[in-house]
C-alpha cells in the first residue's frame, strides 16, 4: 500500500489531468487511504469529476468533499438546487432565498 505523501501526489497527478487549471483551487489532505478535497470550482460537474478522479487513483479507499461551488470570479457559494412539488413549498423556498413574505402570493 502507498503511503500518504505518494498517494497524495498521484490525486493531485489526476486531479490536474482531470481538471487542469482548475484544480489550483482544490487541497488535497490524505490519512490513511482516505482523501479530503476542499477549495471552490465553477460548477457541479467539475465538483463530480474532482471526486471521481480522486476515486480512480489506485490506493484511495474514500473520498471526503469539501468544495463549495461558485461562480467563476465570485468567492460567493452557489445555492444548490431545491424541487419542491407545491404551492406551499415554493412559497418558502422564495422566503428563505429572497426572504418574500409568504403572504404575498
Amino acid at each position: 500500500m502507498k503511503n500518504d505523501l505518494l498517494l497524495q501526489l498521484d490525486v493531485v497527478a489526476e486531479l490536474d489531468r482531470e481538471l487542469h487549471a482548475a484544480a489550483n483551487g482544490i487541497g488535497i489532505e490524505v490519512h490513511h487511504g482516505t482523501v479530503k478535497l476542499a477549495g471552490h470550482l465553477g460548477s457541479a460537474a467539475a465538483k463530480g469529476n474532482a471526486e471521481r478522479a480522486a476515486q480512480r487513483v489506485r490506493g484511495v479507499t474514500a473520498v471526503i468533499l469539501d468544495i463549495d461551488v461558485t461562480e467563476e470570479g465570485s468567492t460567493e457559494p452557489l445555492k444548490e438546487l431545491k424541487y419542491v412539488k407545491d404551492d406551499k413549498g415554493a412559497k418558502a423556498l422564495c422566503n428563505e432565498w429572497l426572504g418574500i413574505p409568504a403572504r404575498r402570493f
